[in-house]
């Protein structure tokens, strides 16, 4: 997620993890209107456009929230099981 925003949005980028009982939510900033894509992960020689795949195959959850004059927020939030 920090990776997409350093290359396909807009400075600044700021990363906020945060633990909130059962869950890890992470949040990527970044000031570009640009949303992300959600690619494919069936070709084992990509190099690029897996990323958000990616965080889909693994997060729980996941989105984008658009924000107003101020680009947007990636989110992801990751169930933690013991």
């Amino acid at each position: 997620m920090v990776t997409n925003a350093v290359e396909h949005g807009s400075p600044p980028a700021t990363l906020q993890i945060a633990y909130r009982e059962p869950e890890l939510l992470i949040e990527v900033h970044d000031a570009g209107g640009r949303r992300p894509l959600l690619g494919r992960l069936d070709d084992p020689l990509a190099e690029r456009g897996r990323g958000v795949a990616i965080v889909d195959a693994i997060a729980d959850s996941w989105g984008v929230v658009d924000i107003p004059n101020d680009g947007k927020a990636v989110w992801c939030k990751l169930a933690l099981r013991r």
